[in-house]
C-alpha cells in the first residue's frame, strides 16, 4: 500500500512541477500577414508585412515590419505599454539622430494606429489580458482597426469572446459589435480616449452613432482562427484572419443595412519556440542611437491641465518603467508650470504652436505609418 501512495504523491508532484513549468514557460513565434482591400469586383492587396511576438506571462514583445523596411516595436512589462518605430528611410532622409517611441498605460496596444499592427497583438499577445477582462462570454475592446487613444468611436464596441481551448486564453473567436452602453455613455461625455474632445468633434460623434453606428445589426468586424497548432502543450492559431465589413441601406427608404466585405486580413505561423526570459521594453537595431519618449500615463481627459505627455530622452534604450520615477515627476511638473504660464499669458496661438510642436515631434512615427498606409492603398498590385 504505501508503495503505492508514495507513486500517488510522485506523480501529483510531477503535475504540479509540470504546470507551474508551463506557466513558466513562453513562447515566441514569426509569422506573415497580407491584406485583401475589396471594392466593387476588384481585389486591392495593399501591402504585406512579417511579425514577430514574444509572450511570457503578462510580458510581451512585438515586431511588425513592412515590405519598405519600416518596423513597428510594440512591448508589455505587464501594466504599461511601450512603442518605437525604426524607419531607416525616414531617418536618413530627415538627418534624425534618435528614434522616436511613446509610452501608455495599461496592456492594450492603443497606440497602435491600424489592424496590421493590432491583429498580431489578437492572435498572440491578447491572452492574459482576454481572460482577465471577459464578463459573460464579451469583452470591451477597441476597434484594432481605429487609433483608439485619439478616437472616439474607436471605443463604442464590445467583443464577442471565444477562446482557443489551452490557448492561454487566445482567442478563437472575436465578434466586433457596436455596444448600446457604451454608445450612450458617449452621448454623455464620456469618451475613453486621453484626449480632450472638442465641440466639434463631439458633435461629430454623435452624429455617426445616431446616423450609423445604432443600426448596425451584426459584427462590424469578425477575428476568426481557421487552425491551431499545439507544441508542448501550448496551443496557438497556425492560421486566421480578420474581416472587417461596411454597412449600407437595403434601399433608400428602409432601415435595415446589409454588410458588405471591405477588407480581409490574413494571417500564418511561419515558426515556434519556447522561451524562458524576455525583455519587453522595445530598443533599436542600432542601440547608439537613442529615442525620443512621449509618456501618455499623465494624459487624461479629466485633467486640469493641457499636459498630454511628458517629454524626455531614452539612452541606450532606458525606458523609464515606473510611473512614479523622481525624475518623471519632475519632468511632469515642469510640464505644468510651462502650460500654467502660457495661458497665463492670455496668448492662446502660442500655446498651440507648442502644443502642436511637441505632439508632431513624439507621434512623428505614426505620421509616417498612417501615411505609408493611404499610399498603400492607393496602389494597385
Amino acid at each position: 500500500m504505501l508503495p503505492n501512495m508514495a507513486k500517488m504523491l510522485c506523480l501529483v508532484l510531477f503535475l504540479l512541477v509540470d504546470a507551474n513549468y508551463l506557466q513558466a514557460v513562453g513562447f515566441k513565434v514569426t509569422g506573415d500577414l497580407s491584406c485583401e482591400k475589396y471594392a466593387g469586383s476588384n481585389s486591392v492587396i495593399k501591402q504585406r508585412w512579417t511579425f514577430e511576438a514574444s509572450v511570457l506571462n503578462k510580458q510581451w514583445l512585438l515586431k511588425i515590419t513592412s515590405t519598405n523596411g519600416q518596423e513597428s516595436i510594440f512591448g508589455c512589462d505587464g501594466q504599461d505599454v511601450y512603442f518605437m518605430l525604426q524607419d531607416p528611410a525616414a531617418q536618413k532622409r530627415l538627418k534624425l539622430s534618435s528614434y522616436v517611441g511613446c509610452v501608455f498605460g495599461g496592456q492594450y496596444p492603443v497606440q497602435s494606429p491600424y489592424i496590421s499592427t493590432a491583429l498580431p497583438w489578437i492572435a498572440y499577445c491578447s491572452g492574459n489580458y482576454l481572460a482577465e477582462n471577459v464578463i459573460n462570454d464579451a469583452v470591451i475592446l477597441p476597434a484594432p482597426w481605429l487609433s483608439a487613444w485619439a478616437m472616439p468611436v474607436a471605443n463604442i464596441y464590445k467583443a464577442h469572446y471565444e477562446p482557443i481551448k489551452d490557448g492561454r486564453g487566445l482567442p478563437m473567436r472575436l465578434e466586433y459589435m457596436p455596444d448600446h452602453e457604451r454608445m450612450e455613455n458617449m452621448k454623455r461625455g464620456v469618451y475613453h480616449t486621453l484626449t480632450k474632445t472638442s465641440d466639434s468633434e463631439r458633435d461629430r460623434v454623435l452624429i455617426q452613432i445616431s446616423s450609423y453606428y445604432v443600426k448596425v445589426r451584426k459584427p462590424e468586424a469578425i477575428y476568426q482562427v481557421v487552425q491551431t497548432t499545439n507544441i508542448q502543450g501550448v496551443v496557438l492559431p497556425s492560421e486566421f484572419y480578420f474581416d472587417n465589413f461596411q454597412f449600407k441601406k437595403i434601399a433608400k427608404n428602409s432601415e435595415d443595412m446589409n454588410g458588405i466585405l471591405h477588407q480581409r486580413m490574413r494571417g500564418r505561423l511561419t515558426s515556434f519556440v519556447m522561451i524562458d526570459s524576455i525583455n519587453p521594453l522595445p530598443e533599436s537595431s542600432d542601440k547608439t542611437k537613442d529615442i525620443n519618449v512621449g509618456d501618455y500615463r499623465f494624459a487624461s481627459p479629466q485633467s486640469k491641465t493641457d499636459v498630454l505627455f511628458v517629454r524626455y530622452i531614452a539612452k541606450n534604450a532606458q525606458w523609464i518603467t515606473n510611473k512614479s520615477d523622481s525624475h518623471l515627476q519632475d519632468l511632469y511638473l515642469k510640464e505644468i508650470n510651462i502650460h500654467r504660464n502660457l495661458l497665463a499669458t492670455k496668448l492662446p496661438s502660442s500655446r498651440n504652436i507648442v502644443l502642436v510642436t511637441f505632439g508632431l515631434t513624439t507621434l512623428l512615427p505614426l505620421i509616417f505609418m498612417i501615411y505609408h498606409k493611404v499610399k498603400k492603398q492607393n496602389r494597385i498590385v
